[in-house]
């Protein structure tokens, strides 16, 4: 978002870049920062979050729009509507679903690190989080499924598996 509502962007966008640069190679004005963003399908093809919210700007001729693809998973249609599929389509499990009134909402997710041990993300949904959270933030502890020890790690705000190394 750059706010700037009467220029191309319209105030916010959606883009895709090739790491390491930022020069977009698809861009579409949003006009508001509602249910933006979008997610890889595969290598080539892509989805936009929003049923056609976004205006025409410029697509990637590398790359391909699926129109039809509806994630799996989401949470309505903001931002846990894009985040959980993600999760899903990187190998997460959804394992529980607390809730602590209509405010607190958190969703327990697991991925398996190897030799019997867990991942586990708790990813909440929170009206009137703690200071230095957002609205949506992540915990995570690791878990010896057999055992049960947990070992919590509460300044975890990221963790995922890059193979089998966990970062």
């Amino acid at each position: 978002m750059d706010g700037k509502w009467q220029n191309l962007s319209k105030g916010s966008w959606s883009a895709i870049s090739r790491l390491p640069y930022l020069k977009a190679l698809a861009f579409f004005p949003k006009g508001d920062c509602w249910q933006g963003g979008g997610l890889f399908i595969d290598n080539d093809r892509y989805w936009l979050n929003g049923d056609g919210c976004h205006r025409q700007g410029h697509d990637s001729t590398r790359l391909h729009r699926d129109q039809v693809y509806r994630p799996a998973g989401g949470r309505g249609g903001e931002c846990l509507g894009l985040y959980y599929p993600r999760l899903l389509r990187d190998g997460w499990m959804l394992s529980d679903r607390l809730s602590a009134g209509s405010t607190d909402q958190c969703d327990a997710f697991e991925k398996p690190v190897g030799n019997g041990w867990l991942l586990r993300k708790y990813a909440h949904a929170q009206i009137g989080s703690q200071p230095g959270k957002g609205c949506y933030w992540d915990e995570h502890e690791i878990v010896q499924a057999q055992s049960n020890l947990c070992l919590k790690q509460p300044g975890w705000e990221w963790a995922d598996l890059d193979d089998t190394r966990l970062i």
